[in-house]
């Protein structure tokens, strides 16, 4: 996930001051990201940027009452009105055949 998260934010994004980065488990993933990038040699965020963190809104209802205060997209500053659930929104547009999700 590190990896992905690292090349996504180098992908066309050069010079930006604030990232925003949405998962459904942001509040046990995010903790110590930055920290994790920045001590594996092989990964490197290419300029300063602030990495602002989220939970979709779908998801963080189902979290501990902290995690709503603190991930929800409506509390995180420059976020604007999101619910952070795109990839979700798109699957039944996407594909007719929902076999392989039983």
């Amino acid at each position: 996930m590190d990896v992905c998260t690292v090349f996504s934010l180098k992908y066309n994004s050069q010079n930006i001051p604030i990232a925003i980065v949405m998962y459904d488990i942001m509040c046990q993933y995010g903790v110590n990201f930055v920290t994790r990038v920045q001590e594996y040699q092989f990964l490197d965020l290419p300029f300063k940027v602030e990495v602002r963190k989220g939970i979709g809104l779908f998801h963080v209802h189902g979290h501990e009452e902290k995690c709503f205060a603190q991930f929800a997209p409506s509390f995180v500053r420059g976020m604007g009105q999101v619910d952070g659930e795109i990839v979700e929104t798109l699957w039944a547009p996407l594909t007719s055949d929902k076999s392989y999700m039983a």
